[in-house]
């Protein structure tokens, strides 16, 4: 894993903060942070933001078309979303684009079930998936890693890993926990863990 501290300058951070976390920003309010039947997961606020799916390798139907993508009108209008990865110096594809937000929760579980952004047993490109989450403010729901490890959010900090790491969220308990996860698709393998 690697951690890039100070991502954005601070007004950049401050307008992109802003905007995410204002009463206009509209969220999509999902039953689980990944299985709804698993009782160690929550509920979470979702905005996605830009996908792309490959549909040519699909075992069940053939398809004239190679892939499909879907981007929402905020994948344009975030202030500094775009600085975010190339501060990082990421040079692979965006995949997917998604804001999470957390809330505290009754009863949470210590976290959430681990799961891997991108299934590996599916199309792949030459140098697999990166997955980046970008933490817009400090929060005590920390991301956790299967192999142990966890990583505490702090504001303007994006966490860097194979998107094939299985890691999982977790419930603030002191307000809320707001994060932009990315998954890009890399041309040449650059990160494994």
């Amino acid at each position: 894993m690697k951690i890039h501290s100070n991502v954005l300058a601070k007004e950049e951070h401050e307008r992109l903060v802003k905007y995410i976390t204002s009463n206009g920003f509209q969220w999509s309010y999902n039953n689980a942070t990944y299985d709804a039947s698993d009782k160690t997961d929550t509920p979470q606020m979702v905005r996605s933001l830009m996908e792309r799916r490959h549909i040519e390798d699909w075992s069940d139907e053939p398809s004239l078309w190679t892939s499909h993508q879907f981007y929402h009108k905020y994948f344009w209008q975030i202030p500094h979303l775009h600085d975010i990865l190339k501060n990082c110096d990421v040079e692979g594809k965006y995949w997917r684009i998604k804001c999470n937000l957390l809330q505290p929760y009754p009863n949470a579980p210590e976290h959430h079930p681990y799961h891997v952004d991108v299934d590996n047993s599916d199309w792949q490109p030459p140098g697999g998936f990166t997955s980046y989450i970008y933490y817009i403010n400090d929060s005590d729901g920390c991301t956790w890693f299967e192999n142990g490890g966890k990583v505490e959010p702090i504001a303007n900090t994006c966490i860097e890993f194979d998107s094939y790491i299985k890691h999982a969220s977790s419930n603030p308990t002191n307000g809320p926990r707001y994060i932009i996860n990315f998954v890009v698709a890399n041309t040449e393998r650059t990160l494994r863990i």
